[in-house]
């Protein structure tokens, strides 16, 4: 799909935002927040989104829609001249508190006309709060939400979070996150910009789709770039390039080949360099090279810190990204560099040496026993309870997110909208026919926080679910309901309810 942003790839998971985010711009909904990282394809879905509702305009309430991208070479005066040029307001004040007048009296003026003006800002993590404040500040006190001034903000991952910050009464605000693609649909981009992905692969010139997704994290954008840098590393790295293409045994066998001359090296420096030549002395009497009866030594005692037994070790740091199945554990073994013991010289003209006596067997034949650890502290390692944190109380559920909780795990709903602020939810499911089907229930969201979340249902199953769909209200439909198991709402309100 094209766009003047670009090349825009949809996905069903972007199909049912944009179907969202045109419903609530068109009703009900004063601010329209989506968030998303760069890359992401978030300017893209404001080119998107400027040419659907465009496309979508009705006849029965006129729609202006505009678009505006803020830089960083803005500020403040310029963020304002940029919205009221954007929107057409004529204005030749030279303040901002003059121009915020003229955008507040063209507000007004959309309700006595039953107008609607949409205005689309992207980048709009680059307005700073007092700027931020004043814009919205111009939506306070619309009576009727079907007329008047909204907007659709794309901005970076925090800006909803900031606009919560302001504390500002009577705004029904909507934020959302852009969807992540899943690995089969990063794969359909790659291939869009690098036909010859699967034969890279192969050559051993790019990781496998799957690890180029891990490391973008789904994000389009930031696997794009990660191609295009390993490919323009590989034009002008020479010798790293041909190396990445050499095989696998190949470079393992050019490492220990490294390592065992790096030991051999290390070897040499702290045992052959400066010590002096030995002579080698010939040994005329073979008897004189019989080996001495050695005298056995007593078992040394055990240290007392050895235990019997040692602790498990965490599994999930073993096995972390860093590690490769079979690696070496960590440190190196200890090699000696101590010369053997040579052959002991006896004179000559002694006569044939007598055998060294025989130590007494008492000593030798009762060795002093090991010390065992002491009992008490054998029980007080294998009872003792230790010290456990105490675990903050669960939060309370509401009846809603209780009587989802009761419903069987094979039960399916409908997911509708989703927002952060209930107020808007519960305006919004009062003005549905079928609200006694409608419930809201609480969900973490990574960045901190939570969702609120609005479900239709429940039903039998999946099937029973997707047959519901064609009778909902026509404004429930347009917000893209998709099937939703009771198993995940369960999951979802657990891990809230738990945190």
């Amino acid at each position: 799909m094209q766009s003047g942003a670009g090349t825009y790839y949809t996905t069903p998971s972007l199909g049912g935002l944009i179907q969202q985010l045109k419903h609530l711009s068109l009703f009900g909904a004063d601010a329209l927040v989506i968030e998303g990282e760069s890359g992401s394809g978030r300017s893209a879905l404001a080119q998107v989104m400027l040419n659907e509702l465009k496309a979508g305009q009705s006849a029965e309430v006129p729609v202006a829609v505009n678009a505006f991208s803020i830089n960083d070479a803005m500020d403040d005066f310029g963020v304002i001249s940029g919205f009221t040029q954007a929107l057409g307001v004529p204005s030749t004040a030279m303040t901002i508190g003059e121009r915020l007048t003229l955008l507040r009296n063209f507000s007004q003026n959309l309700m006595r006309e039953k107008k609607l003006a949409i205005l689309l800002v992207d980048h709009a993590e680059l307005m700073s709060d007092e700027t931020l404040g004043a814009a919205l500040s111009l939506l306070q006190g619309e009576a009727d939400t079907g007329f008047g001034l909204r907007y659709l903000f794309f901005a970076n991952p925090g800006f909803a979070t900031r606009i919560d910050q302001l504390g500002l009464l009577e705004l029904s605000v909507y934020d959302f996150q852009m969807p992540e693609f899943s690995a089969s649909e990063l794969e359909q981009v790659l291939l869009a910009h690098f036909p010859d992905l699967a034969k890279l692969e192969e050559e051993g010139r790019l990781p496998s789709t799957t690890a180029i997704w891990n490391r973008s994290g789904g994000n389009p954008g930031r696997a794009i770039e990660f191609v295009q840098h390993q490919l323009e590393a590989q034009r002008h790295g020479g010798l790293s390039a041909d190396i990445r293409r050499m095989p696998l045994l190949h470079i393992g066998l050019l490492a220990v080949l490294v390592i065992v001359l790096a030991l051999l090296a290390l070897l040499k420096a702290f045992s052959g360099g400066d010590e002096p030549e030995r002579k080698q002395v010939v040994l005329e009497s073979p008897p004189l090279l019989e080996k001495r009866p050695e005298t056995p030594k007593p078992d040394s005692p055990e240290d007392d810190s050895v235990r019997a037994g040692f602790d498990a070790v965490d599994a999930d740091r073993l096995s972390g990204p860093g590690k490769q199945d079979g690696a070496a554990a960590d440190g190196f073994a200890v090699i000696s560099d101590t010369p053997a013991p040579e052959a002991t010289l006896v004179p000559e003209p002694t006569a044939t040496p007598s055998p060294v006596p025989t130590p007494a067997p008492t000593p030798v034949a009762t060795p002093t026993p090991a010390p065992t650890p002491e009992p008490v502290l054998e029980s007080e390692l294998s009872t003792a309870e230790p010290t456990r944190p105490t675990r903050p109380a669960a939060t309370e559920l509401s009846g809603e997110e209780q009587f989802l909780l009761n419903q069987p795990s094979s039960a399916y709903v409908l997911q509708l909208v989703a927002a952060s602020q209930r107020e808007s939810l519960e305006s919004y499911i009062q003005a549905q026919s079928n609200r006694e089907m409608l419930h809201i229930y609480r969900r973490l969201r990574d960045s901190g926080g939570h969702w609120y979340i609005v479900v239709l249902g429940p039903y039998a199953n999946k099937a029973e679910a997707e047959r519901a769909i064609p009778g909902l209200p026509a404004a429930q439909k347009k917000a893209g309901p998709w099937p939703k198991s009771m198993q995940a709402v369960k999951r979802e309100i657990e891990a809230f309810r738990d945190n």
